[in-house]
């Protein structure tokens, strides 16, 4: 019992490891660990964050040339989830770019839309991925094609990886051997 009861724990940490965070200071409660541009505008609000916290966010606002990105490192050939919030003024939608390039400047993800809801509300955003041969990748926050000064915000920004279906499968065995041995 006590054998299976320590594979059922190692199997449940692995699985939590899996899901450590890949992105640095994805609540943004300063601007470290993102690069970011400062010709057109990309930069901290402490006045304006998602959550309870009162982490702040990143600001881009829609002139010149505003865009954040941060590389981040992930498991060749590996499903990732990307998730973020973002935030515009009531009554204008924006519309951003959310990518994802390799080392060689290969894009191949890319998202974009408006990202913003016409209500000011914060509203998430985002989608999967596969990490192919890659090892490092770059994530950019950016505006798309506008010029009006309009700022929008994001925050909580997160690349999760998916588990493995047989680290799943060796999960749910573990914890069955585990309720069976208790009867």
């Amino acid at each position: 019992m006590k054998t299976i009861l320590t594979i059922f724990t190692s199997l449940v940490l692995a699985a939590g490891m899996a899901q450590a965070a890949i992105i640095t200071n994805g609540n943004f409660n300063s601007l470290s660990g993102w690069d970011y541009t400062t010709w057109g505008g990309a930069g901290y609000d402490a006045n304006v964050s998602r959550t309870a916290d009162g982490s702040g966010s990143l600001w881009i606002k829609n002139s010149g040339y505003g865009e954040a990105y941060q590389t981040f490192s992930v498991a060749a050939n590996t499903e990732y989830d990307l998730s973020l919030w973002v935030q515009g003024p009531a009554d204008t939608y924006i519309r951003g770019i959310i990518s994802l390039q390799n080392g060689d400047g290969y894009e191949y993800y890319r998202a974009e839309g408006y990202i913003t809801p016409a209500t000011g509300a914060w509203s998430n955003y985002g989608g999967s991925f596969n990490s192919g041969n890659y090892t490092t990748l770059t994530l950019y926050i950016d505006r798309y094609n506008l010029t009006d000064g309009t700022t929008f915000w994001a925050d909580d920004v997160a690349v999760t990886q998916v588990p493995e279906p047989v680290s799943l499968g060796l999960l749910a065995v573990g914890g069955l051997l585990v309720l069976r041995r208790r009867r």
